[in-house]
């Protein structure tokens, strides 16, 4: 099942950006932490059109909350979006957020929760999707996919499945270089935006890529 976390930057670019991740043939998860919505409850003072949008994704969110238990999940109507908050407390002085920032940030609570649901989703195919340049590169440089808000437009013609493939050498290459050729690898039959798992004969992990 594909998985999107949300960032504050991302319901602020599009309040209601979760409905665009809609996907007809499987369903989509989307987790929004539970540290977006103090950030948003801040931002909804302000006048000008952040705080229009803060105010209406909180909107939004409370009439959702309304159909079920949104910490565990609700399907939205017509729509195969199962949207919830991640209300969870994480210890975020623990070495396993090690540089993620302040405990007292709402960044770091942010970064924790897509790294959690990332080494917790059995086939890490996990995006979190910002607009905050930094977060992106933080969440990246632990493995974690992390995309624009603005890309996400086209995001339903875009294939989300994952493929697992025994191949360590493929997976040491790619991550020496950042890239590989899939021609070279026997990898043509892949599609575009699908993610691939490289594992060794044994089943241990050696790379997580996409194919682009």
């Amino acid at each position: 099942m594909k998985k999107y976390v949300l960032d504050t930057s991302a319901l602020i670019t599009n309040p209601t950006l979760y409905k665009k991740l809609n996907n007809s043939e499987k369903t989509v998860e989307v987790v929004i932490p539970i540290a977006v919505i103090s950030e948003l409850d801040k931002l909804k003072k302000q006048s000008a059109q952040v705080g229009m949008n803060a105010r209406m994704a909180i909107r939004e969110l409370d009439s959702i909350s309304e159909m079920g238990e949104i910490s565990v999940g609700i399907l939205l109507k017509e729509s195969n979006v199962l949207l919830s908050i991640d209300t969870l407390h994480r210890d975020v002085t623990s070495p396993a957020y090690s540089g993620f920032g302040p405990p007292d940030y709402g960044d770091t609570h942010i970064l924790s929760c897509a790294f959690d649901h990332w080494l917790q989703h059995p086939e890490n195919d996990v995006t979190l999707l910002s607009d905050d340049l930094n977060l992106r590169v933080k969440v990246r440089s632990r493995g974690v996919f992390a995309e624009g808000a603005g890309e996400v437009e086209n995001v339903k013609t875009l294939y989300s499945g994952t493929s697992s493939v025994e191949d360590e050498q493929a997976g040491l290459d790619l991550q020496n270089n950042g890239t590989i050729d899939p021609k070279e690898y026997n990898l043509e039959s892949l599609h575009i935006n699908e993610c691939i798992f490289f594992h060794d004969n044994e089943g241990d992990g050696v790379a997580l890529g996409r194919k682009t």
